[in-house]
């Protein structure tokens, strides 16, 4: 399984865009990162495929010498088992989705999206369909989650940008459709911000076959 740095890449390569980010090594790379803070710190790992699971992320790091205390502590805490650490700008507030893909041995490739971050466990709310997928067919899937009200303006609030979210879910089923040799894609969260401003990608998992 690539490491997540590497899936984002892939995805990347897709035209799925990610938040930006830079690996590092160690604390004493930190002054070399020319990205904007806050930022976030992910450990890169072969051996621990949930990073949350084992405190490999860190969150809302507001300057470098916050960053390089954090990645001591993490160097230490992981030693061997860290292959790096991910550092990527903080992405603005919105809605938490997750866009993905299954390689089913009958139906072959298949898109998935639902509510994502923290809850997709806990809500299951998901609308799968055949990939790749037409911009109506994203759009129904999009429509029929029971998270939907959120997307659209719920109590007053401002509606996200749901084509953006539509345009991701089309490019991941395009992703899975094209190439055959992954056989499973997640992207979670999928961060969907007000109309207009897009998604932010901050996040990827890809098996191959």
């Amino acid at each position: 399984m690539p490491l997540t740095d590497e899936a984002l890449e892939i995805c990347a390569a897709a035209g799925l865009t990610p938040v930006r980010g830079e690996v590092v090594r160690s604390g004493g790379d930190v002054n070399r990162l020319s990205l904007h803070f806050p930022v976030a710190v992910k450990l890169l790992s072969r051996r621990a495929s949930h990073k949350t699971d084992v405190g490999g992320v860190r969150l809302n790091v507001r300057s470098r010498k916050a960053l390089q205390r954090i990645l001591a502590e993490m160097e230490q805490r992981f030693g061997d088992m860290a292959d790096g650490f991910l550092v990527q700008e903080m992405a603005a507030a919105g809605v938490e989705c997750f866009v993905g893909g299954r390689r089913d041995p009958v139906f072959g490739p298949t898109v998935m999206a639902g509510l994502g971050g923290s809850f997709i466990e806990v809500f299951r709310d998901t609308a799968i369909r055949l990939a790749p997928v037409t911009s109506a067919e994203a759009a129904d899937m999009i429509g029929g989650l029971q998270a939907y009200p959120l997307l659209a303006g719920f109590r007053g609030k401002s509606p996200a940008d749901v084509p953006a979210l539509n345009e991701v879910i089309r490019k991941v089923g395009a992703l899975l459709a094209s190439r055959p040799e992954i056989a499973e894609l997640d992207l979670n969260p999928v961060i969907v911000h007000p109309a207009g401003k897009g998604v932010s990608l901050v996040d990827a998992r890809i098996f191959f076959k």
